[in-house]
This record gives C-alpha cells, structure tokens and sequence, in this order.
C-alpha cells in the first residue's frame, strides 16, 4: 500500500496491511472492525496531519512501525499490541492498548523533536522482554516520552539527560526499570515493587498511597547515585553487593534498609531517615553515617 496525497479514510471488516509507505496532508484514519495484521508500516505526515489506525483486535506482531512529522495514532481496543521495532523521527506518536498490554521490543526517538505516548491497561514490556527505548544522540531536549500503564512496567531506558525521566502512576505494581544516561523520578499512588538499576543517577521514589517494596519482596535499587524515598505507609528497600548513596529516606510506617554493601551519604549530607511510627532498621556491612528520626 503506498500513497502521496491528501487524505485516505479505510474501513474494513478485517485488515492485512503487509507493507504500507503513507505520505498524507490531511487528517485521515483506518478503521477495522475486527482484526488487524499490520506488518510493515510508514507514515510521513505532511503539513502536520494525523493519521488515526483503530481496530479491535491485532492479529500477529508488527514487524515495524515508523512515522516522520505529523501526529499516527494506533488504538488497539481488546488484547495487546505487539511490534519489534518502532521509529520516531519528529512528531507525535500514541500508542494505546486499552484492555491489554504494550509488548514493544525496541523503540527508537530520532534526533528530531518528538512526543511518544505509551497507553496500556496492563503492562508495558513484559518480565522476558523489557521494552527497550532508546535516543539518538543530540536529540531536542523538548522531546519527551509519556508512559502510562495499569500494572506492571518493564523499560529498558537510554537517553543520556540532565532531567530524570518522570513516571506518575495509579494503583499498585512493579517497575523492572534500567536507566542509562538519566536519573528516574517515580510518584504512585500505590505500592510500588521490583527493581531499578540507575547506573549512577539518582532515583527519587514516592508512594502517595501504599508502601515501597514489602516485607517479603523489598524494592532492589542498585548503582544509584543518590536515593530518595518518601512513603504514605513502610519502606522496604534491599540492595546487593554494590550499597546504596542514601539522601532522603521518610516513612509514616516502618523503615527496613539492607545492604551486604555500605549506606554512605550525598556528598557532604548528612541522610536523613524518618520514621513516623517509630521503627527503624539498618542493616550494612559499614553505615558512613545517617541522622535517624523516630515519633512515637
């Protein structure tokens, strides 16, 4: 399928699209009642136009999806949406499962601006494979990515940034998140488990309702520059070999704190660890220091 004009308006019962080179000045959008196989396709949006691909149900796994300029939606209503690799260069992208899953094995923003959107009801990536996203070097510094997820999230992230990447989620679920080039800021309202590899950035976490981590499966942070954390119930944080750089550790619950490594401090800062009920735990082959805080 290939074009160049105007516009293009598609409604179908069920849609294979095997290969598809789209070049649209005016808003134009696919619409397929039941199941969609959309193997390889390209989108080049002329004058900033939109082109809008909504179906019920996707039939196998995109082999490829790429955009330039412009703004491509796709809408999966039931199930998953499932691609290998995913092009950005300039323009908007959503993506959106609405029942399911976003199963995205590579994901590329090009050096152009660019706004990516990730919508899933239930998880982005999955615990075999991780959704991985990565930069072009020298890219906009206004271009952003926006995930939003239900469940669980799983990203791979590399974008080299003064700015962390910022997550904000509702309900409870776990991160399996690995940052290279940029720090993470996670606010959720819920508990909040798993793992976060920073590789030498800082990791802020907040719960606005829930714990972090719990006490039969601990949030693991690993070669964080410097942590903090802030919970509207416990914190329950472990750590392997490698020891945690603690800044700020504030709880209205019970604190746990482990290490086989040593809890050192941010520079010449003193960390500050705060218990509201009263229950605080440190356990490290060496503490360089901390000021504990307790009400009871």
């Amino acid at each position: 399928l290939q074009g160049n004009g105007s516009a293009m308006d598609v409604q179908a019962q069920r849609l294979h699209i095997v290969s598809a080179d789209l070049q649209l000045s005016e808003a134009s959008s696919i619409l397929v009642h039941d199941d969609l196989t959309l193997d390889r396709f390209y989108f080049h949006g002329v004058n900033s136009s939109t082109l809008d691909i909504r179906a019920a149900r996707q039939v196998g796994i995109t082999e490829s999806l790429g955009m330039f300029y412009g703004e491509l939606l796709v809408t999966i209503e039931q199930g998953d949406f499932a691609a290998g690799y995913v092009d950005v260069d300039r323009g908007k992208l959503v993506l959106t499962a609405q029942t399911g899953s976003l199963l995205v094995d590579t994901l590329h923003g090009s050096i152009g601006e660019y706004n990516i959107e990730l919508h899933a009801a239930e998880d982005i990536g999955s615990s075999q494979k991780p959704l991985y996203f990565y930069m072009q070097p020298g890219v906009y510094t206004l271009s952003k990515e926006t995930f939003d997820w239900g469940r669980n999230l799983y990203l791979d992230y590399n974008r080299s940034s003064n700015e962390p990447l910022v997550l904000n989620k509702q309900g409870a679920g776990n991160v399996d998140l690995t940052l290279n080039g940029s720090g993470v800021e996670i606010t959720q309202a819920g508990t909040l488990g798993g793992a976060i590899k920073a590789q030498g950035k800082t990791v802020v976490v907040t719960t606005t309702a829930g714990s972090i981590g719990t006490q039969e499966a601990p949030l693991n942070v690993v070669t964080a520059l410097a942590v903090t954390l802030r919970s509207a119930e416990d914190i329950w944080m472990c750590n392997g070999e490698s020891g945690t750089i603690l800044k700020e550790v504030t709880a209205k619950g019970t604190i746990s704190l482990e290490t086989d490594g040593t809890f050192s401090n941010y520079w010449e800062q003193t960390p500050v660890i705060r218990s509201e009920a009263g229950s605080i735990a440190l356990r490290a082959a060496q503490i360089s220091r901390a000021q504990l805080q307790t009400i009871t």
